[in-house]
């Protein structure tokens, strides 16, 4: 149940409630795979960076709020619900570790010019009885086991020697029968110090079990006597078929993964019937032999041994080889888009799952940098190994592709830098060499990429079933700013947040906004909320809104101050250019109440503070900062008191917090204290049966007048000797 139901507060429009914290707290709406919960909470742009790339819309947008001072104390981010992401091999390099990691599980390619991994196929399950044999690099794996079977029996004439690790065992004589002369040769190789058990586990076979992992092997069981005597058949170092096939088949990959230099093995395929084995880089991990005994029916094996990926395109393949081979990974799959991209998908649409990519790679041999802000009279520098290439944007710089070109221009003039430099005329741009090198870039405006990268994400639901559900989670936030600028999107934010008690700020770089008079415009997202009436949404124009976010510097500036206590307009934003606008464009602007951010006086400003539909931002807000206290304070009364009477003295109790509430708004230079405000309460005499006995209490009033702000000044004045 809302407060609201108890103590109901109409202060023009709203009757819902937001937190004292929630007033100073922006949330981040964002298309992203990041975390699982719909809403997450962050104290500064460190904490931002432990879960968003430098170059992802998240991490910038909430740059461009910490960057301000003073700064929010916190900000939320919210998660649309995505089924896909596409991710991207930047870079081709060998020898490194190309990591994609789901749910918190690593899978991991390792690149090399050289053989370095095996898929290792079998063509049926592992059943009981079957033994089975590893040999790994050259070398057989856990030596712990052997298994000794002879062709026929044993006769009065038979002698067995057994040779354990190059020593010969006493001899062994005929017993009685065959079963007592199999178990007199199991009891001589178990008086050996290295077999832990030697047993009769047939009527011609022993199982031998060395005490220790290592070189252990039995030679030879070697049968004398005449005329014909058993001939024996060892299979040395096997693993012996445990529980069922899966278990033998994990068993036998944990011991492989135990090997020097292995980086990798899982069980995956089909049915769980293929081994993936990955070495470290520059190690190998290649399985020569793979064989199957004893058992009701041995599986065919089939080894494919490859060259490690080292294109783009190998290595997207491989990737998706290992995430759809690996059963750890469940609820996700991928597919690969033949261009060094690969796709992943929920397996079930809306099941959430978290994604992030990375590599080993220090110095690569090609590279992406993105210039994530644009800022005027700012010098952006690009170190290639230890070459300063630079350039210096001019004081009314509108975009990022300005800078990346002029940053193209920089490097490619440079006769220093044996890197070649293309543009992407996106605001990005691409580096390639022959060689590796060393990079660096200009923090904060600058960002740099190598390796593996996550594309866009497309959303799954509707904006406002993600609203609704992230309100359902947790809703102690008061502004909303979305990294989107799909237009569909934007109007249907504002739609929604007219029913909140929240307000939402967007920004805009369509010049219809500038160059086209407020009647002729009836198409830009600054008309159309115009047009609406829209109380609860503002819309910034900016040159560079397509990749950066004045709006939510805006909100970064304001939202540490008290509701109602400043204006919105004059505030100076760091991280963000101005516009270089004309008087008519910034009429133009202001005609359809979007906002701008100005070089005026010679000082960047935000003006007009608005909301579309023409309200000063710091009204609405500090109306619903007063709303929301007064109901507080009464809700507390009414929580706190062992009761509140319906009597003169507990009606004046109320009027009290209600008081109180205005007191601060006073304080807060939101409510004029001239003239006073005025609070009325009706007698207790004159209350209706009808609402004492419902214990209603109606007709609290309240007068007030807003205090406003100066935004222009007219002074006239007259000078005389």
């Amino acid at each position: 149940m809302p407060i609201s139901d108890i103590v109901n507060v109409q202060i023009t429009r709203e009757t819902q409630t937001v937190s004292q914290a929630g007033f100073g707290t922006l949330m981040i709406l964002g298309t992203h795979k990041s975390f699982n919960e719909r809403i997450k909470y962050y104290s500064n742009i460190t904490e931002v960076g432990a879960d968003f790339n430098s170059s992802s819309l998240e991490y910038i947008s909430a740059q461009d709020v910490f960057a301000q001072s003073p700064r929010p104390v916190r900000l939320a981010i919210g998660r649309r619900a995505s089924d896909d992401v596409t991710i991207s091999v930047v870079t081709g390099q060998a020898p490194f570790n190309y990591t994609v990691t789901i749910n918190g599980t690593d899978e991991t390619v390792p690149t090399a010019p050289t053989s370095q991994q095996s898929n290792v196929v079998l063509d049926a399950d592992l059943v009981t009885d079957n033994y089975v044999g590893v040999t790994l690099n050259a070398s057989v794996v856990e030596t712990v086991n052997s298994v000794i079977t002879f062709d026929i029996d044993f006769d009065a004439n038979s002698s067995v020697v057994s040779t354990i690790n190059g020593t010969p065992l006493g001899a062994v004589v005929w017993n009685a029968n065959q079963s007592d002369t199999l178990d007199d040769v199991a009891t001589a190789i178990q008086g050996d110090a290295s077999v832990t058990t030697a047993t009769q586990t047939g009527a011609r076979e022993i199982t031998v079990i060395f005490a220790l992992v290592g070189a252990n092997v039995i030679d030879s069981v070697v049968v004398g006597g005449a005329p014909t005597q058993p001939v024996a058949t060892i299979f040395g170092s096997q693993f012996l078929f445990d529980t069922d096939h899966d278990t033998t088949m994990n068993n036998i990959a944990v011991a492989m993964t135990a090997e020097t230099g292995i980086d990798e093995v899982t069980v995956g395929g089909d049915n769980e019937r293929t081994l993936f084995v990955s070495a470290d880089p520059n190690d190998p991990g290649v399985v020569n032999a793979f064989t199957v005994n004893g058992g009701a029916s041995q599986a065919v094996v089939t080894i494919v041994t490859a060259l490690q990926p080292v294109s783009k395109l190998s290595i997207a393949e491989s990737l998706v080889v290992k995430i759809v081979g690996d059963s750890g990974v469940t609820g996700v799959t991928a597919t690969d888009n033949l261009d060094g991209t690969f796709t992943l998908s929920a397996l079930v649409s809306g099941v959430p799952y978290t994604v992030g990519v990375s590599t080993n790679i220090i110095n690569p041999n090609e590279a992406k940098v993105t210039v994530t802000q644009a800022k005027p009279s700012t010098t952006y520098q690009v170190t290639i190994a230890g070459v300063v290439s630079s350039y210096t944007s001019s004081v009314n710089v509108t975009d990022n592709e300005t800078i990346a070109l002029g940053l193209v221009t920089a490097i490619n003039l440079n006769p220093n830098v044996s890197v070649v430099a293309t543009d992407n005329t996106d605001g990005t741009f691409t580096l390639n060499s022959l060689s590796t090198f060393s990079i660096s870039v200009s923090p904060v405006i600058l960002n740099a990429e190598f390796g593996l990268a996550m594309g866009a994400f497309t959303a799954l639901d509707t904006v406002t079933e993600d609203l609704d559900a992230i309100v359902n989670e947790n809703n102690d936030w008061y502004a909303l700013s979305y990294t989107g600028r799909t237009q569909s999107d934007v109007e249907e934010i504002a739609l929604w947040v007219e029913t909140q008690v929240k307000i939402f700020g967007t920004a805009s770089d369509d010049p219809v906004i500038i160059n086209s008079a407020p009647g002729s415009d009836i198409t830009s997202i600054a008309a159309v909320l115009n047009q609406s009436g829209y109380t609860r949404s503002f819309v910034m124009y900016h040159d560079d809104a397509d990749s950066d976010f004045p709006e939510c510097a805006w909100f970064g500036k304001t939202l540490p101050t008290t509701p109602g206590s400043i204006t919105w307009k004059f505030k100076t934003l760091a991280s963000i250019s101005y516009s270089d606008l004309t008087t008519t464009q910034s009429s133009n602007a202001r005609g359809k109440q979007a906002d701008t951010y100005e070089f005026i006086g010679g000082v960047g400003v935000t003006r007009e503070g608005t909301m579309a539909s023409g309200e000063f931002i710091d009204i609405i807000r500090g109306i619903d900062w007063l709303t929301a206290r007064i109901q507080e304070f009464v809700y507390s009364l009414l929580v706190n008191s062992p009761k509140v009477p319906y009597t003169d003295a507990g009606i004046a109790s109320v009027e009290a917090e209600v008081r109180r509430a205005l007191d601060l708004a006073v304080s807060n230079d939101f409510i004029s204290p001239d003239p006073k405000y005025t609070v009325t309460v009706p007698l207790a005499s004159s209350v209706s049966p009808a609402n004492k006995a419902a214990r209603l209490l109606q007709d609290v009033v309240f007068n007030a007048t807003l205090s406003g702000a100066i935004h222009a000044v007219e002074i006239t004045g007259t000078v005389s000797l």
